[in-house]
């Protein structure tokens, strides 16, 4: 049964995948093209370069910014269609459990973030490094992937409970945004200590193949506490 609910949620999220991943797969290829001939005082600055082009144009713009936004749409979808057409209590009279309900989309809705940044991240690393510009960089692109990844699994399980408290997509999606400037305003008052922009905007976090292990555990452990509790919530109020 749980197969057949992956996938369910597989067929009918599809688009969360194809859409997003379609306007980041036409930012990463358009790079070196925005470097050489949008941006020629910069293509011809020695004080900056390609590989800080790329880290300010993809990392900190597109992907993360962008990232956001996607994953508060997820968060405040996570169950708003079933509830509002009648599925979720048609699911529940074929006595599938709750727990496997909300279990096949916060599976699928983890896995569909991933697959973007997997897939743009390497077209974009195909795209700057076959161009004919020079791409030295001395962050890694790996660590920041998934430190990306386990930044927007924390704000899409974050999403989702306010979604869930809140019984309102709008609300949970709006919710989210407002903590977004809240963490903006935290990273420009505190010079990032405590926020997680700092870990998208600050590229020296990265270099040498650093890696910020210790915020990517906060929020591991802080998913985890925020999927317990919107079970919790999802069992007993729905």
């Amino acid at each position: 049964m749980m197969l057949t609910l992956l996938k369910k949620e597989l067929k009918e999220r599809r688009w969360y995948f194809v859409i997003p991943s379609g306007f980041l797969l036409v930012a990463a290829l358009s790079l070196p093209y925005m470097y050489r001939n949008l941006f020629p005082i910069l293509y011809l600055s020695n004080n900056f370069t390609f590989a800080d082009f790329v880290w300010g144009s993809w990392w900190g713009q597109p992907v993360w910014q962008m990232g956001y936004v996607f994953v508060f749409f997820l968060g405040s979808n996570i169950l708003g269609k079933e509830r509002e057409s009648g599925i979720l209590e048609f699911l529940l009279s074929r006595n599938i459990s709750k727990g496997k309900v909300l279990a096949s989309k916060i599976i699928v809705d983890l896995s569909i973030i991933a697959a973007v940044i997997v897939l743009t991240t390497i077209v974009m690393l195909i795209s700057v490094n076959y161009s004919s510009i020079e791409y030295n960089n001395n962050y890694s692109n790996l660590n920041v992937a998934i430190f990306l990844w386990i930044a927007l699994c924390g704000a899409y399980l974050f999403c989702g409970l306010l979604t869930l408290l809140t019984r309102a997509r709008w609300k949970g999606f709006t919710l989210g945004l407002l903590w977004v400037v809240i963490d903006l305003i935290i990273y420009t008052y505190s010079q990032g200590t405590f926020s997680l922009t700092r870990y998208m905007i600050d590229s020296s976090i990265y270099m040498n193949n650093g890696f910020p292990l210790i915020p990517a555990i906060v929020v591991v452990v802080a998913g985890g506490g925020i999927i317990k509790l919107t079970y919790d919530i999802f069992s007993k109020y729905y």
